[in-house]
Parts: structure tokens; sequence; C-alpha cells
């Protein structure tokens, strides 16, 4: 006991308010300089949750502008992007269409015997046709 004039001092004991965290006598190191596996526990637990939260405010804004990206109207088609779509993605359009038309017929036996010759044909020929001669220029 401390006395400090004539008032009487005892000394004040640490109760941790958390139960769950270790107290800081765990934590302190031995002779060895090893610190015990609370410790170590309780640095993991701290450096994965300032990892996570930090990946959380990083993620928020990318968010937000993939959302503010799809109220966005396309109403404006550029001239380069029409540019580039009749001089390179319309004619691999139309080799896909050719390409999809030969393993088509490649695969006909094998999908009349499997009964889907209607998806085969959709799938092979249909949509890469329809991609390639219906859609207006420029609009992806």
């Amino acid at each position: 006991m401390f006395y400090a004039g004539l008032i009487r001092l005892k000394p004040v004991r640490y109760r941790p308010v958390l139960q769950f965290l270790p107290k800081p006598a765990n934590i302190a190191a031995n002779i060895n300089g090893n610190y015990p596996k609370e410790a170590s526990m309780y640095k993991l637990a701290k450096r994965t949750l300032i990892i996570f939260v930090a990946a959380a405010l990083v993620m928020v804004p990318f968010g937000t502008a993939v959302l503010a990206g799809d109220l966005m109207e396309k109403d404006d088609i550029s001239a380069p992007a029409m540019t580039a779509d009749i001089l390179v993605v319309r004619p691999v359009g139309i080799v896909a269409t050719g390409v999809g038309f030969c393993v088509y017929l490649v695969s006909l036996p094998f999908s009349y015997l499997g009964g889907n010759t209607e998806e085969a044909w959709q799938s092979l020929v249909k949509s890469p046709a329809k991609f390639t001669f219906t859609r207006p220029l420029g609009d992806f």
C-alpha cells in the first residue's frame, strides 16, 4: 500500500473490459524472445481485420462506378467504334459464322442422335450471323 499524505492508496488491478482479448501481461515475450500463442493469434486477427477493412474501402469506389456505368445511356456511337466494327469485328463475325456452320455440319449426326439440332443451329450459326448482320454499326 502507498501513502500519499494522509490518504491511503491501494494498487489498482488490471481488469480487461473485453474478456476475449489477451491481457498485456500475456503479450510480453518470455526470456527466449518468443511470444505466447495468444499474442500471435491476436496479431493475426488484428492484421486480418485491417486487411478486410482496407479491401472493403478500396472496393467501394469500383462498385459505385459499375453501378453508375449501368445508368449511363449509350446513344452516341463514335466514329472510331464504327470504323473498328466495319474493319475488324464484322469480318471476324463473318468468319465465325462460316466456321460455326462447318462445325454444325460436323456435329449434325451427333446432335441429331441427341435430339438437339435446333440448339446447335442456334448457338453455332444463328447467333454469330445475328451478331454480324443485324445489329447497328458500332453497337457492341
